[in-house]
C-alpha cells in the first residue's frame, strides 16, 4: 500500500537566516524588497530544502523522499497506516504544510515519473505516449529534445544508448545534417523499445543478486536481477556509449570494461553485500580468476 504526499509551495515553507535576506534584494517599481523565506531560482535552494527534508524523514521506515514529494508505502495496510502516521507527525513537527495533491492509501501511484506498485515500478504511460507522439526531428535541437525525453526512461531498458546511436552521430559537430534510414529506423526502434518495456522489481538486499553487463561496438550495457520466487527479475538497467578510445580497445578489454562500470553504476546497490557477476565472454573468466590484479593488463 501506498501514500504519496506534496510539499505546499515546498521552498516558500523554509525562512532565510537573518543575514542572508539582504543578499535576496530586489528592485520593484514601489521600492527595494528582499526574500524572507527561501525563494525558487536560488542556487542553493534546492540542497537545502532536500537536506531539510532528508532530515525530517531521517530515522523513519517505508519512506522515500525526493524534494517535496514524499512516498510512504508498508507491505500491509496495518503497517502502512502506522508509518503514515509517524510521517504526518514529523512533517507537523518540523512546521511543513501538505497540499491537495496528496494521495492515501492507494495500491499503485505515480512517483518521479513512474508507476509504483506491489510488483514493482514500470515507466509512466504518459511519458511514453509523449515520446511515442513526438514527430521526427528537422533539426539538431530536435533530436536534442527528444534524446532528452528517451534518456529519462534510461534505467527500464539497457538497449537505449545501442539503439540512439544514429541519433546522437547528428549531435556531432563534423557531420552534417543528415536524416537517413538509419535514424529513422532508430527513431522507431528507440518509441517501440520503451512502448514495450516491462517492469522493474523492488530492490531486497536479502535476496540473491545477479549483475550482468555487455558490450557492443560503442556502447555498454549492464543489468542487476534479483529471483523472486522462481522468476530472475531485473531491478535496474543502465547503459552508456563509449568514447572514441574505449571503441579502440580489444574485445576483451571492452567485455572488462563493461564489468568494471555496471559494477560501479550499481554500486548502491552492492556495496557490502555479495554477488554474481555473469558475462558471456568466456576468454575473461580464466583470465580473471587465474592471474592476480598485478599481473592483468592495465585496461583490465
Amino acid at each position: 500500500m501506498f501514500s504519496k504526499l506534496d510539499a505546499n509551495s515546498s521552498f516558500w515553507q523554509t525562512n532565510l537566516a537573518e543575514e542572508s535576506r539582504p543578499l535576496t534584494t530586489f528592485i520593484a517599481p514601489f521600492g527595494r524588497y528582499c526574500c524572507n523565506p527561501l525563494p525558487f531560482g536560488i542556487n542553493s535552494a534546492s540542497e537545502f530544502f532536500q537536506k531539510r527534508m532528508s532530515e525530517t524523514m531521517e530515522g523513519y521506515p517505508g519512506v522515500l523522499c525526493h524534494m517535496d514529494d514524499v512516498l510512504v508505502f508498508g507491505a500491509s495496510q496495518e503497517e502502512h497506516d502506522e508509518r503514515l502516521q509517524r510521517i504526518l507527525k514529523a512533517i507537523g513537527k518540523a512546521g511543513l504544510t501538505l497540499n491537495e495533491k496528496c494521495e492515501f492509501s492507494k495500491p499503485s501511484v505515480k512517483f518521479l515519473g513512474q508507476i509504483v506498485d506491489a510488483s514493482g515500478c514500470r515507466v509512466d504511460p504518459d511519458k511514453v505516449k509523449a515520446i511515442a507522439e513526438m514527430a521526427k526531428p528537422t533539426d539538431i535541437s530536435g533530436v536534442r529534445r527528444f534524446l532528452g525525453m528517451v534518456n529519462q526512461l534510461n534505467k527500464f531498458s539497457c538497449k537505449v544508448t545501442e539503439l540512439t546511436e544514429p541519433l546522437r552521430e547528428l549531435l556531432k559537430t563534423h557531420n552534417a545534417w543528415h536524416w537517413g534510414i538509419a535514424q529513422e529506423t532508430a527513431f522507431t526502434e528507440i518509441k517501440n523499445e520503451l512502448a514495450s518495456s516491462g517492469t522493474l522489481g523492488h530492490y531486497d538486499p536479502n535476496k540473491d543478486t545477479v549483475v550482468s553487463a555487455d558490450a557492443s561496438s560503442f556502447g555498454l550495457g549492464a543489468v542487476i536481477r534479483q529471483k523472486h520466487g522462481e522468476i530472475s527479475k531485473p531491478v535496474a538497467y543502465a547503459s552508456r556509449s563509449m568514447t572514441d578510445t574505449e571503441q579502440c580497445y580489444a574485445q576483451i578489454e571492452k567485455e572488462a570494461l563493461t564489468l568494471t562500470w555496471a559494477c560501479e553504476k550499481f554500486s548502491n546497490y552492492l556495496i557490502g553485500k555479495k554477488f554474481n557477476l555473469d558475462t558471456d565472454h568466456k576468454p575473461l573468466v580464466p583470465l580473471l580468476s587465474s592471474k592476480g590484479i598485478a599481473e592483468l593488463p592495465p585496461r583490465i
